[in-house]
């Protein structure tokens, strides 16, 4: 069991019975006086900050920030296997994800990516189109986490999974994509890199809650959009 979340499954128990009331009384006693163990400590403090979120949210229909954050957190675990919770654990944070259409949607879209549970090296394919034209299909996959587009010129972009669900859309200018707008006073700097392939990166945007990242670089006469999957190590 996990010690920092065991009240979890307690309180998916207790909801599930016949007198959730009840049952609830039940096991917020024992939540507690498990919580007076040294092992079950840190659990205690944050059981008590999972009832604050539930005071808070029985008097408020808007789910705030900070709170979309720290679930946000627990659904990248689901997805990338690191949550190290049991399967009641499990099933109880998937559920608080499942209530929540705006996470459930980046659920979906995570899971597209990554797959169901995060372990499989899966090949991930999304979309790149300028306009409503398909401009490249982006491959990736755990042992090759990096991909790239070059030839990019200004314009209206978007980034869609195959299920066509869109993850990112922005118009990217010539200061985003050319070296001479987006550093005039640096123009030769280029030119004088033997490589030809500059590493200075003019945007860059987290995704699917920093799961993926966008980076756009650029160059003399056109630039390049690279997608990266960034999942935890040793998974």
């Amino acid at each position: 069991m996990n010690h920092d979340l065991y009240f979890v499954p307690m309180i998916a128990r207790a909801l599930s019975q016949a007198d959730p009331a009840g049952a609830l009384r039940r096991a917020f006693a024992e939540i507690e006086e498990l919580g007076r163990q040294p092992a079950y400590a840190r659990g205690f403090e944050n059981f008590h900050r999972f009832m604050a979120e539930v005071q808070r949210h029985a008097t408020s229909d808007e789910l705030h920030e900070s709170d979309v954050e720290s679930i946000r957190a627990l659904l990248v675990e689901l997805t990338t296997g690191a949550f190290d919770g049991n399967e009641d654990e499990r099933k109880a944070v998937l559920d608080l994800v499942l209530s929540t259409p705006r996470l459930q949607a980046e659920y979906e879209q995570l899971s597209a990516v990554v797959g169901a549970d995060g372990r499989k090296a899966k090949t991930a394919t999304i979309n790149l189109l300028k306009g409503a034209e398909l401009l490249a299909r982006i491959e990736f996959d755990r042992a090759h986490p990096r991909a790239s587009v070059g030839r990019v010129l200004p314009g209206d972009y978007s980034l869609a999974l195959e299920t066509g669900r869109v993850i990112w859309e922005g118009r990217l200018a010539a200061r985003d994509l050319l070296w001479s707008a987006a550093f005039p006073e640096r123009a030769l700097d280029l030119a004088a890199d033997t490589g030809g392939r500059p590493t200075t990166v003019t945007r860059e945007e987290q995704l699917l809650g920093g799961e993926l990242m966008l980076c756009v670089f650029p160059g003399l006469e056109s630039g390049r959009i690279e997608v990266e999957l960034r999942l935890p190590e040793g998974r």
